[in-house]
């Protein structure tokens, strides 16, 4: 092969701008089942002498499982699969026996698609552009705020986040566009309706938008809109500091209908 294939940058083979999929399913797959495959890399770790410490490996597993950063999740992954295969050393584990077939039914996309599962799955598809009629609000629990005013260990003002249910802040949001954006959901306006409130173009968010979707931060209003949970602080949770009420106003007043 050609030097420039064997000696370029190796990588998962499902990276992509698509990969979080992928990685919210290697979570799943942790998690499943009580977390049976990190309380067995746990073991694995305690059996040979690791590094790992039940309670503060657990907490780890659940603060990754959060946020979801492709770097947090990849060594995640690593961990467990580095205690996994320490528990089968120590323990001598054989795979059991089962049938040589697969159990495995045929499914026609054709037909899949008319179903309500599937045209729901094709309806957040990265392939499907989410309609202007659809209606839009915040997970239960989580708020947009702004930073207001600056300080030791706190962001800059004018820095925007994202606040989870469990009260700790996000990724900056780095787009002025998708801050505006956000501001205006309320779980009554439809897409379309607050693009033309800004005179914005959908294009651009686009790749906002679709993540948005995929990671539960937004989800589609139906028929009642959810309740959503407002954040009226900064919770201490940025860079381990404390932060003051006041540097911090809610963006947009939730709809609490």
């Amino acid at each position: 092969m050609p030097a420039s294939i064997v000696e370029r940058p190796k990588g998962y083979f499902y990276a992509g701008k698509q990969q979080h999929h992928a990685w919210n399913m290697m979570y799943s797959i942790l998690a499943a089942n009580g977390g049976e495959l990190v309380e067995q890399a746990i073991a694995g770790s305690l059996r040979t002498g690791g590094p790992f410490r039940p309670d503060p490996f657990r907490a780890y597993f659940r603060d990754v499982g959060a946020y979801r950063t492709i770097k947090q999740l990849t060594r995640l992954v690593q961990l467990v699969n580095m205690g996994v295969l320490a528990d089968l050393a120590a323990t001598q584990w054989t795979p059991p026996s089962r049938a040589s077939t697969m159990p495995m039914r045929e499914v026609v996309l054709d037909d899949w698609a008319q179903t309500p599962a599937g045209r729901q799955a094709l309806k957040y598809s990265h392939w499907t552009e989410p309609p202007d009629d659809m209606i839009l609000a915040f997970a239960p629990g989580t708020s947009v705020v702004e930073v207001k005013s600056g300080g030791p260990g706190v962001p800059a003002a004018g820095s925007a986040f994202l606040v989870r249910e469990d009260g700790r802040l996000t990724a900056a949001i780095e787009s002025p566009q998708w801050t505006q954006f956000l501001a205006r959901v309320d779980g009554k306006r439809t897409i379309g309706g607050i693009l033309s409130a800004l005179r914005l173009s959908k294009q651009p968010l686009l790749t906002h938008l679709d993540a948005a979707l995929d990671e539960g931060v937004l989800i589609e209003v139906e028929s009642t809109p959810p309740r959503a949970a407002t954040a009226t602080y900064l919770p201490p949770a940025y860079s381990g500091s404390a932060v003051a009420p006041q540097v911090v106003t809610v963006l947009p007043p939730i709809n609490r209908s």
